[in-house]
Formats: C-alpha cells, structure tokens, sequence
C-alpha cells in the first residue's frame, strides 16, 4: 500500500508540472480502471465475507486468524491491483478522472487495513 501512494504522489506531480485534462474521455483507456474497480471491489468483498463466516466457525484463535488473514491479504491485493492501475493509466493519459478513481481505491484500502480493535472482532 505505501508503494502506491509514493507511486503516486510522484505520479501527481509529474502531471501537475504538465497538461492534463480533468475529465477528457477520449480514449477507451480512461474507463479501464473505473471498470475494474467496478468488477474487483464487490468480488474482494463477497470472497472476504464468504472467507470470513468459515473463521467464525473455527474453535483455535490461531485458526480464526490464519482464516481472516489469507482473505484479507488477497482483498487488499485485488485493491492495490486496481490502484496500480489506475495511476498507471493516468500516467498514460493525463487523466485525472483515473487519479480520482486512485485516491477513492486507496483511502477504501486504508478503512479496510486491519487494526487491533478489527482484529479482536
């Protein structure tokens, strides 16, 4: 997740000494991104609640977590991955509907990021 960020950040201020445009959608590429948010987001959800009512049924502690960690691993991966994309394709097109689209994915990453309260949940 800090990769991203300092990924773009650095991508904010190389198009902030440029052109960009703030909701130009000429190229088909703009919605890519904004798509697989769309698709990856319920499908991390849905595969984490699913992933999470086994841990509930398990009877260890150290198995409750190892069953909420792998989920929670892959969720915030699938997020990272439409991150990545979307700053990588607001790199690509001046676009700054996809750096939008990149501070929405990852401030939901950082409500998801497990704390200790979430934990003892």
């Amino acid at each position: 997740m800090i990769g991203s960020i300092i990924f773009g950040v650095l991508i904010f201020f190389m198009l902030s000494s440029s052109d960009y445009a703030i909701m130009e959608t000429d190229s088909p590429l703009v919605y890519v991104p904004i798509l697989a948010a769309v698709v990856l987001v319920p499908i991390a959800h849905f595969m984490f609640t699913q992933k999470l009512k086994e841990a509930v049924k398990q009877d260890e502690l150290r198995d409750k977590l190892f069953n909420f960690q792998t989920p929670q691993i892959i969720r915030l991966a699938l997020l990272e991955a439409v991150a990545l994309l979307a700053i990588v394709t607001c790199l690509l097109t001046n676009n700054m509907l996809n750096f939008i689209t990149f501070i929405v994915v990852v401030g939901y990453m950082g409500i998801l990021f497990p704390t200790s309260s979430r934990l003892a949940e």
